[in-house]
């Protein structure tokens, strides 16, 4: 049984509200009938806490399952060893259901990560430099060999990158990525 075999249930959604929809879905596939007030209920108990940081990350695209795990570890009720389902698709991708189990390791691995304290850092952008960088992106998306500018945004690569140990591409060559700890 789907539902009462896995503790979670983690969807790939590109924006939050797909995984209400998703997780209904589901329920209505099942062999016994739910009623509305029933579904809800297992969406804000299996779903909604792994949402904990997709409703602040908006959207994600192909990382919201992980995304979607960290806010499950983090946001508590599930123990080493519980059951959870990962629902991705999408990006031109067959669709995959597979079960996990969650680690020994994952709640102090997901501590570390200071995810939370990562969000708060952020700082909001102008319209001219959110602009600047969709149009480097653009500029960029089709090339087989470039190196990111870290200068875009005056200030965003020293707050959040610089010599924070983090994993950043560095560039492309001949459409392979590069990467490095910064």
């Amino acid at each position: 049984d789907y539902l009462d075999h896995f503790k979670r249930h983690i969807y790939h959604v590109p924006f939050g509200g797909m995984s209400r929809r998703a997780h209904r879905a589901v329920m209505k596939s099942q062999e016994r009938s739910f009623k509305k007030a029933e579904i809800e209920q297992s969406f804000q108990e299996k779903v909604m806490p792994g949402l904990r940081y997709t409703r602040q990350y908006a959207g994600l695209y192909g990382n919201s399952t992980f995304i979607g795990l960290l806010g499950h570890i983090d946001g508590g009720g599930i123990d080493a060893g519980d059951r959870l389902s990962v629902y991705a698709y999408g990006s031109g991708s067959q669709a995959e259901m597979y079960s996990m189990r969650l680690g020994e390791g994952a709640r102090s691995w997901v501590g570390e990560s200071k995810m939370q304290e990562r969000l708060d850092a952020r700082f909001p952008l102008t319209v001219e430099q959110y602009e600047a960088l969709e149009r480097e992106r653009t500029s960029n998306i089709d090339q087989a060999t470039f190196t990111p500018r870290r200068d875009a945004v005056p200030g965003l690569w020293e707050q959040n990158y610089e010599g924070k140990g983090l994993l950043v591409l560095d560039g492309l060559d001949g459409y392979f990525r590069n990467y490095r700890w910064s």
